[in-house]
């Protein structure tokens, strides 16, 4: 990392780590500001002042105060500053540790793309992931050009660190001092902005899109939508194949959701895989007259033990 140099004079910095202690040379931290040549805060916005200024407990001086920066720096061996980073644009999702500038380069290389910002928020379920917001070149035929990125992302990116939504704006807004005001971003919607929806042709398509709605946390899914497109994730599948595997009493592989990653695939893997096994596994709609008599039959060809197991297991679900 290049050095940005030393303090000048009257000017104190520090490094410190997450607990507030001095870090030691060549390990990372956040950059801190003190001296004599500070702000009292930020005028007009008594909020911002409180969050980034606070009492300088290190100078021993009364009434000093420090400026928490947001920098992610460490000291080198020469007694210069590295810049790592922006602090508050690094975040832990799915328990990696992800640089948001590192998304945002990529996905401002897009050719559509005009300008990018990219944030850690919480879908419905209140699980944390990431969102771009982009502004486009040009405005014609946007859903084209969302859908282009959102491939080239995922071409370019690890799975863990590829957008689970894609927000387009006319602008980025941007704060007093011309930065971009990331609270102010619209709030995203997860069903994805701009694809289209294609309703379940059958009762297995039926059974896999509410399952992949409650399992990603979206009002609605439907036969055409990419499980990874919609922000689904590793382990976000594995709890799609368990619940795949109770409601249609098969065992299908987990490799199947990553070759099979849209509804209409999988619900063609879960009808082979139920055609090798017989179609008796196939999902019963007890509400119709038909589905009662099936139900009666399969009932009546069980044992005692496997009577007592279905019960047991309806018990755990209710």
């Amino acid at each position: 990392m290049p050095p940005i140099g030393r303090p000048i004079a009257n000017t104190q910095v520090y490094v410190l780590d997450e607990g507030g202690h001095l870090s030691a040379i060549g390990l990372p931290g956040e950059l801190y500001i003190g001296g004599s040549g500070l702000a009292r805060g930020y005028v007009g916005h008594a909020g911002w002042t409180a969050e980034r200024f606070g009492p300088d407990r290190l100078s021993g001086q009364a009434g000093a105060r420090l400026y928490r920066t947001g920098d992610r720096v460490r000291w080198n061996r020469t007694g210069e500053l590295e810049f790592l980073g922006r602090a508050d644009h690094q975040v832990k999702i799915r328990g990696f540790r992800i640089e948001l500038g590192e998304i945002e380069a990529v996905l401002r290389a897009c050719p559509e793309v005009e300008q990018a910002v990219l944030i850690a928020g919480e879908d419905d379920s209140g699980e944390k992931r990431l969102v771009g917001y982009v502004v486009l070149k040009v405005e014609s035929e946007y859903e084209r050009q969302m859908k282009q990125i959102g491939d080239q992302l995922r071409a370019r990116l690890p799975e863990y660190m590829t957008p689970a939504t894609l927000v387009r704006v006319s602008i980025l807004p941007l704060t007093p001092n011309g930065k971009v005001d990331r609270k102010a971003l619209p709030s995203p919607v997860w069903e994805s902005a701009g694809r289209s929806y294609v309703a379940p042709r059958n009762r297995i398509e039926d059974v896999l899109c509410r399952l992949w709605a409650e399992v990603l946390g979206l009002r609605q899914v439907g036969v055409a939508d990419n499980f990874f497109a919609l922000g689904g994730h590793s382990l976000l599948a594995t709890r799609v194949i368990s619940r795949v595997r109770s409601a249609f009493n098969i065992e299908l592989p987990l490799q199947a959701i990553f070759t099979a990653p849209v509804i209409a695939g999988l619900a063609k893997r879960i009808e082979e895989c139920q055609a090798e096994n017989g179609n008796g596994n196939r999902p019963v709609d007890i509400h119709s007259e038909n589905g009662q008599e099936q139900m009666l039959a399969a009932l009546e060809s069980l044992s005692e033990s496997e009577v007592q197991a279905l019960l047991k297991t309806i018990n755990q679900t209710i």
